[in-house]
């Protein structure tokens, strides 16, 4: 389907920018916790857990745009690509007017008391944190039309290299900014940031090409209705991904406070290294399986899943075969000491970010195609699960068995049954 020159570029370039930003999250986490504090560190993580709701904004209209563009450039329909286009930097600039208007709403709650803040700075410091992620994450979401742009035409690999270097550039600013200044709110700032300047840039460079055409009101409209329904499975995806999200650090935080949210953010982030690869790879994959469904070549999709899973395993059974001598301390000295964890922990979240690989995998290819309605019931019925038997188990058995609900979750509820959806379409 793809030249092999052509799909190792997008892939590597993929990963490069994963591995530059999976770096920077190994040396980053013991240099943030030793400076900030694991209250600080925690507030931080509370932060950028609870405002994945700003993924909920889109409403679904941008990833619908993005197989569609796919789909016009494959067919050299330009007029419609340019309409799509140009639809999607409107719809873009309504969501920022509509998310700048929402974001008053943090000068009426009180995020300390909801949280149960105690610590004297991050009270002090918790209203700014998340007044400034917030901007940022609203910007950066406005404008992911850009990067759809050169999804449809299979150049998101170029994007990501940029991603990288920009990514290594802002851990130097942001290092500065922590030795220098121990500002909780500007170190957050640039370490947020490279997405959000590469976008802006992206988006102006585009501009400054003439290869964004303007179109009437009523053309635009037209478009955007036309999305708005197989945007409505995907927005409901969005919101069960954010409740999902949300509520692992949220029940901890009620439960043990800031400083098990830092050791289950740090043990998390250690041993997802392979999910982190896997995210890193599926948005160029995502197009690429359009333009082959769209070709109609059933077999190439099934060959990239199949090898994809394979590989996956194997992957995580080296991983956590490593992280059964040496994970324990590789936690204690990515939390510069602070955090004891122990083995059965490490593994069960090695369990569950095993489970969660693979349904990405089946998952990307049923968002390739659109088929959003099922998955949204299968995210909703995983949302469920993990907030009401999930709860339970944190509140009366402990942590871990909090951890044992979502691995049985992801699997029997989201894996098995796309997996057998996606089969079923590959036939």
């Amino acid at each position: 389907m793809f030249g092999k020159i052509k799909f190792y570029k997008e892939i590597s370039s993929s990963l490069f920018a994963t591995l530059c930003k999976t770096l920077i999250g190994f040396v980053s986490i013991p240099l943030f916790v030793k400076y900030l504090g694991a209250d600080r560190y925690g507030l931080w993580i509370m932060a950028l857990s609870t405002l994945t709701f700003i993924n909920f904004l889109d409403a679904g209209v941008f990833p619908s745009i993005k197989n569609r563009l796919t789909e016009f450039n494959s067919n050299n329909d330009t007029i419609n690509f340019q309409l799509y286009l140009y639809s999607g930097f409107v719809f873009g600039a309504f969501l920022f007017l509509m998310a700048s208007l929402l974001g008053l709403c943090f000068f009426f709650v009180d995020i300390n008391l909801f949280f149960k803040i105690t610590d004297p700075i991050a009270k002090s410091e918790s209203l700014p944190l998340f007044i400034v992620l917030y901007g940022v994450m609203v910007i950066s979401i406005s404008l992911s039309n850009v990067e759809n742009y050169y999804a449809s035409k299979i150049l998101l690999g170029n994007i990501r290299f940029i991603e990288g270097i920009l990514t290594l550039l802002m851990f130097g600013a942001t290092f500065l900014a922590l030795i220098y200044t121990d500002n909780l709110v500007l170190v957050a700032f640039l370490f947020s940031s490279p997405i959000f300047i590469l976008r802006i840039f992206l988006f102006f460079n585009l501009m400054y090409s003439s290869n964004i055409v303007r179109f009437s009101n009523k053309d635009v409209i037209s478009k955007l209705k036309q999305e708005l329904k197989p945007s409505i499975s995907f927005l409901g995806i969005k919101l069960a991904e954010i409740i999902i999200t949300i509520v692992p650090n949220f029940y901890i935080v009620r439960e043990f406070g800031l400083k098990e949210v830092t050791h289950y953010s740090v043990v998390y982030k250690y041993i997802s290294i392979p999910l982190i690869l896997i995210s890193a790879i599926l948005p160029a994959v995502w197009p690429m399986l359009t333009l082959a469904w769209h070709k109609g070549d059933k077999i190439w999709i099934k060959k990239i899943i199949h090898t994809s899973l394979l590989l996956t395993l194997i992957g995580y059974a080296f991983y956590l075969g490593i992280a059964i001598f040496w994970g324990v301390d590789i936690v204690f000295y990515l939390s510069s000491k602070v955090i004891k964890s122990n083995i059965i922990f490490i593994l069960m979240l090695g369990v569950l970010s095993l489970i969660i690989g693979m349904v990405y995998w089946v998952s990307t290819f049923l968002h390739s195609i659109t088929d959003f309605k099922f998955e949204f019931i299968i995210h909703i019925l995983l949302a469920f699960s993990i907030c009401l038997i999930g709860g339970i188990a944190i509140s009366y058995f402990g942590l871990n068995y909090f951890i044992l609900v979502m691995t049985i979750s992801w699997f029997f509820i989201a894996f098995v049954p796309m997996y057998k959806r996606s089969m079923n379409f590959l036939k």
